[in-house]
């Protein structure tokens, strides 16, 4: 859509790994995808506001937990929970509760990749942040009942050009809904 509308401008999405904003920050791109949380910490940026995030259970497609459209803490007992790899704040802040009620067993995951290997293998559920949520990625992603999220934003630098307002712009309308993906 913006190539459509700015065709002259070059768009070049970046990937890395999450909380790594160093490229963002020494002006090599021009905004960032984060957490609110994040970009209020940071000096000289402003943030647009996207969406609000929600929580959800990750289990296997075979897990009877798959069935489910929402789950609560108790749907857990006896379930093992994976915590760790480098969870956000809230996200910790529910694991935290769920290890402490004595719902469930769990074990420590260094990092997103391997968490998904544990519950393709049958090892156990985790939670993640439902903005990671990949389409057709073989696994059961089932809101988790909480009112912890996460506000996601794009992160700008206060010092930035029209034409990144421009694009801002429009992935927060694409985010809202209030335009279509055409």
């Amino acid at each position: 859509m913006f190539k459509r509308e700015r065709p002259e401008v070059l768009v070049t999405p970046n990937f890395h790994g999450y909380g790594d904003f160093s490229n963002f920050m020494s002006g090599q791109n021009d905004m960032e995808f984060m957490l609110r949380e994040d970009a209020d910490s940071m000096v000289g940026v402003c943030s647009v506001p996207l969406y609000r995030s929600g929580i959800s259970l990750i289990a296997g497609a075979s897990d009877e937990l798959s069935s489910k459209t929402r789950i609560v803490m108790d749907d857990l007992r006896g379930k093992r929970l994976m915590v760790g790899g480098g969870s956000p704040p809230a996200l910790r802040k529910v694991q935290n509760r769920i290890v402490s009620s004595g719902l469930v067993e769990s074990f420590n995951s260094p990092d997103h990749d391997t968490t998904l290997t544990n519950v393709a293998a049958g090892e156990g559920v985790c939670l993640a942040p439902d903005f990671i949520h990949q389409e057709g990625d073989g696994f059961a992603w089932i809101p988790f009942d909480c009112e912890e999220g996460f506000d996601c934003v794009l992160a700008l630098r206060r010092e930035h050009s029209f034409i990144v307002d421009e694009f801002a712009d429009l992935l927060r309308r694409l985010s809202s809904g209030e335009v279509g993906r055409h």
